[in-house]
C-alpha cells in the first residue's frame, strides 16, 4: 500500500514539474516575443524620427546656404572698389608664398572697428597674384557672410565654409581639433580643391 501511494505521489510530482517546465517556458516564449515586438516597434519608432531629424537638418542646411548666398550678394553690392582692397589687406594679407590667409587674430577672437566679434575663422587664397578684382569683391564679403552665418548656426552644424575650384577658402570652424592651422599656417602653396563644387557648406 505504501509502495502504490509513494508511486502516485511520486507520478503526481513527476507531471506537476514537467507542467510547471511546460508553463514557464511556454511563458519564456510569449514574454520574449512580446519583448521582440516591443524592441522592433521602438526600433522603428528611433528609425522614423531619426530620418525626420535628419531631413529636416538638411532642409534647414538647404535654407542656410540660400539665404547666405542672397546676403553675399547683398553685401557685394554695398562694397566699393576701395572698401574691397582695404579689406583684402586687413582679411587676408599676403603669406609670402603667393597665397593670401587670413590672421590668427580671427580664429582666436577678434573685435573689429564696427563692434563685431568675430572668431573661428581661417581663410586660404591661392595664386594671390590672380585674383580678380571680382572675385576678390565676392571673398571680402564671403568672410562676413561666412562668419555670421556660421556663428548663428554653430548649435547645429560645427562649420560652415565657402570656397571656389581656384583653391579660394573661407571657412568657420571655431571647434575644429587643427584649429583651421593647415589653412591658415601649414597648407603647401599649390594645393589644389578645383575638384570640389563652387559652394559655401556646413556639416551636418
Amino acid at each position: 500500500m505504501r509502495s502504490l501511494s509513494r508511486r502516485f505521489l511520486i507520478g503526481v510530482g513527476l507531471t506537476s514539474l514537467v507542467v510547471t517546465i511546460l508553463a514557464s517556458f511556454g511563458a519564456f516564449v510569449v514574454f520574449q516575443h512580446e519583448l521582440t515586438e516591443r524592441s522592433v516597434a521602438y526600433l522603428g519608432d528611433y528609425v522614423r524620427e531619426r530620418s525626420s531629424n535628419i531631413d529636416r537638418r538638411f532642409t534647414n542646411l538647404t535654407n542656410l546656404h540660400e539665404a547666405a548666398a542672397h546676403e553675399l550678394a547683398r553685401r557685394m553690392d554695398h562694397l566699393s572698389a576701395g572698401q574691397v582692397n582695404q579689406l583684402a589687406e586687413e582679411l587676408y594679407p599676403e603669406f609670402g608664398d603667393d597665397t593670401r590667409r587670413s590672421r590668427d587674430a580671427y580664429f582666436e577672437g577678434h573685435l573689429t572697428h564696427s563692434g563685431r566679434w568675430v572668431y573661428g575663422m581661417g581663410a586660404y587664397l591661392a595664386k594671390s597674384g590672380n585674383i580678380s578684382p571680382e572675385e576678390m569683391r565676392t571673398l571680402t564679403a564671403a568672410f562676413s557672410v561666412v562668419s555670421d552665418f556660421g556663428q548663428a548656426a554653430r548649435r547645429d552644424y560645427d562649420n560652415f565654409y565657402f570656397f571656389t575650384p581656384k583653391t579660394r577658402l573661407v571657412m568657420f570652424g571655431p571647434d575644429r581639433p587643427d584649429k583651421l592651422m593647415f589653412y591658415r599656417r601649414l597648407a603647401p602653396s599649390d594645393m589644389d580643391v578645383s575638384r570640389e563644387e563652387k559652394i559655401g557648406r556646413a556639416h551636418v
